[in-house]
């Protein structure tokens, strides 16, 4: 009796439909990715509009959106010193369609000082760093100081409030180190935004601020805030009659804020490329570069996704020493 040759091919043709099927479904996700992004991308921000993060964000925003070919649509969710919209980005879907910009206080400082509901290493995919700019000290133009001693010996007469965005940030740290560093009589008083603290200082309800330089760069310039330091080591360009507080003798008190770009965790490697690799070519452009000097910041970017991730792994271990160093305690 012959054999029947029919389950021979069938098995034959069943293993050639598998093969067309896994390669279909291979150059549908290659084909899924190379369109990507194929509609418009947000970028959250954890504070409201008027800070460094929102400025930084809408000048790498202006310039993104033109080499990524697709808008990019920046959206303020403020609050909780700016948990609360880094951790609905830590939640969103890893489509590549929602990222953060962020940078020490919800990533390195909040997690630092108290229990935030993501993790900075865990929770997020870092793209690159896109900028960094040193903390100022600025006072209401009534005040008689012109220096950090100064204000120091005016804080020894009666005490002296200083406003900042928010407990647990930055600006924050930067007012304990100054009052652990000087012995100043200095009172922190929180507010939920560098707009209001800023606004609050200019107004005379509060006699100092201590924020971003792009937060308070135009305040200066305009006269309506004096600026007395930069926490930095070289004055800054937009600022150049600022002296800095290693100038004045305070080496020590040094604070640098840095900005990145964050997808959710899990987000498809191709996607994070194409995001690097137009990221980097906005931040590249003389007119990017330009706009971010002239508002206080200096461009930094990382040569990969690796060495962003590595980055962020070394400024939470320096500042865990610094805070433990200190005692610094969110009030």
């Amino acid at each position: 009796m012959t054999k029947h040759p029919v389950p021979s091919l069938v098995r034959r043709t069943l293993l050639g439909a598998s093969a067309v099927l896994g390669l279909a479904a291979s150059l549908g996700v290659s084909a899924q990715s190379a369109a990507y992004p194929d509609r418009q991308v947000r970028l959250v921000l954890g504070f409201p509009p008027g800070g460094s993060t929102d400025i930084v964000a809408r000048i790498v925003a202006d310039q993104w959106r033109k080499e990524l070919k697709s808008p990019i649509v920046v959206e303020n969710r403020a609050g909780a010193n700016a948990t609360i919209g880094t951790h609905f980005v830590a939640q969103a879907a890893p489509d590549g369609y929602t990222l953060t910009l962020a940078g020490l206080s919800p990533l390195v400082m909040a997690p630092l000082l108290t229990t935030t509901p993501y993790d900075p290493r865990k929770s997020f995919d870092g793209i690159s760093s896109v900028a960094f700019t040193p903390e100022v000290l600025a006072i209401n133009p009534k005040l008689s100081a012109t220096s950090i001693k100064e204000l120091v010996e005016l804080s020894k007469r009666r005490p002296v409030t200083i406003s900042s965005s928010g407990n647990g940030g930055l600006p924050h740290l930067t007012i304990e180190q100054l009052k652990l560093k000087t012995g100043g009589n200095f009172l922190h008083v929180p507010y939920k935004g560098a707009s209001p603290a800023v606004t609050d200082t200019m107004a005379g309800h509060v006699d100092a601020v201590v924020m971003d330089l792009p937060a308070v760069l135009q305040s200066i310039r305009n006269g309506t805030l004096k600026g007395i330091a930069t926490f930095h080591t070289e004055r800054s360009s937009s600022l150049p009659d600022v002296a800095t507080s290693v100038e004045q003798g305070y080496a020590e008190l040094q604070a640098v804020n840095w900005h990145g770009i964050f997808a959710p965790a899990g987000t498809e490697a191709a996607k994070l490329d194409v995001l690097y690799r137009t990221l980097n070519a906005a931040l590249n452009s003389a007119e990017t570069r330009e706009k971010l000097l002239d508002a206080g910041f200096f461009p930094f970017t990382q040569p990969s996704r690796p060495e962003f991730a590595r980055y962020l792994d070394s400024e939470i271990k320096r500042w865990e020493s610094v805070i433990k160093a200190s005692n610094i305690k969110i009030q």
